[in-house]
């Protein structure tokens, strides 16, 4: 991938303020590069397999000086948890104390949606989808279970929302058997696979959500539980090629 040279006025779009001028898949297709002029001198490569930054140091012969390898960070996005689609089938909207939510009861089937867009500095692996809840009307303990169903799309601009076959993840067919206390908060993380063969990660797509609570599940818990918010968690470069 190149990205465009020219006057700062004359740079639109993704190209304004990018720190790197060149991306290469890795050493092979940097090394194999051609075209190159003295005005390139001093501009950066993004090599992506290993995240390392080189600078061109001549055009002729042409010569690549690393500068040091891109940081990787852990990145944490908080979603809101609200009620979306068809009322029937929404959790109800609740409070308690100083934390809003959605509550699932242990009957029927009740679902929420999200949606979240893969960023241009995500690494391009695999990225994790967390649900943050609590029980509220009273402990979980003993043999209890509560399972979580996470049913996703990643779609890209002008595709149709119904593009593929979705994929269903949750956190095991029993289910999370661990005892909490009354609002005790839980983390319950599943994982979307970057390279997925029914729904790929690409930087950019809209990856649609869908939420629910399997009360068909082995001992389900006989109470009710409130999602408080979702957490996107992914690698982000520390140089990526786009705002």
């Amino acid at each position: 991938m190149t990205i465009r040279r020219g006057l700062h006025s004359d740079i639109t779009g993704r190209n304004v303020d990018t720190p790197v001028s060149w991306a290469y898949a890795n050493s092979t297709a940097r090394l194999a590069a051609t075209g190159f002029v003295p005005i390139d001198i001093g501009r950066l490569a993004w090599q992506q397999d290993d995240d390392t930054v080189w600078m061109l140091k001549d055009d002729s012969p042409i010569t690549w000086v690393i500068l040091g390898k891109a940081v990787k960070y852990e990145r944490h996005i908080q979603l809101d948890a609200k009620a979306d689609g068809t009322v029937g089938n929404q959790p109800t909207q609740i409070d308690f104390f100083t934390v809003g939510g959605l509550q699932y009861p242990t009957t029927g089937s009740k679902y929420a949606f999200c949606q979240w867009e893969v960023p241009d500095d995500w690494d391009g692996t695999d990225i994790y989808f967390e649900i943050n809840w609590f029980p509220d009307s009273g402990a979980i303990s003993g043999t209890s279970a509560l399972r979580w169903t996470v049913e996703y799309r990643a779609i890209a601009e002008g595709e149709v929302i119904n593009n593929g076959t979705s994929v269903t993840l949750d956190n095991g067919v029993g289910g999370d058997t661990g005892d909490y206390s009354q609002y005790q908060t839980k983390h319950t993380r599943v994982t979307l696979t970057y390279n997925d063969a029914n729904q790929p990660l690409v930087k950019q797509d809209h990856v649609y959500f869908k939420i629910s609570r399997d009360t068909s599940v082995a001992n389900d818990f006989s109470g009710s539980v409130t999602v408080s918010a979702y957490e996107m968690i992914y690698w982000s470069v520390g140089y990526p090629t786009s705002n």
